[in-house]
């Protein structure tokens, strides 16, 4: 990460025993100049299979704006899995799986979990959707905002 950029985003998907992670994004200013909105509904994480690579996508229901100057920043919306981390990601998503996304400083340190799927035991479908509308009877927030503190 380069000295100007300050915050960096990844994107975690895993369930109880592996897990994968890629950057999603360096953003130039300082974790607390950044709000992060996700409606959980209209979240989808999917897997898009070539011969040599897959692709993680995701974020049709994540908005990240910057409160400094604001405006909404444009940040790439997949991440590269290479073709040896294709099976463990397919292993991962083909049954109970998490995915979230996580908010680090520029020294490493995670300041911040965003949950974009539970870890639960509802069977997947295909293509793997990470978001799909909850069962019958469970309720669960449909959106939530994500505002960090400057504190100097």
């Amino acid at each position: 990460m380069s000295i100007r950029q300050r915050t960096q985003l990844w994107l975690e998907i895993g369930n109880t025993k592996d897990f994968r992670f890629g950057p999603v994004a360096n953003l130039r200013f300082n974790p607390c100049h950044y709000r992060i909105d996700v409606d959980k509904q209209s979240t989808a994480i999917r897997i898009n299979e070539s011969f040599f690579l897959a692709t993680v996508e995701y974020g049709r229901g994540i908005a990240i704006t910057n409160t400094l100057l604001n405006h909404t920043v444009k940040t790439r919306r997949y991440v590269i899995i290479y073709p040896w981390q294709k099976n463990m990601v397919k292993g991962i998503c083909s049954g109970p799986h998490y995915a979230a996304l996580m908010v680090l400083e520029r020294n490493g340190q995670l300041l911040n979990v965003v949950i974009l799927r539970d870890l639960d035991s509802t069977p997947p479908r295909y293509p793997f959707v990470v978001g799909d509308p909850p069962q019958t009877g469970t309720i669960q927030p449909c959106s939530f905002i994500l505002v960090f503190d400057c504190r100097f």
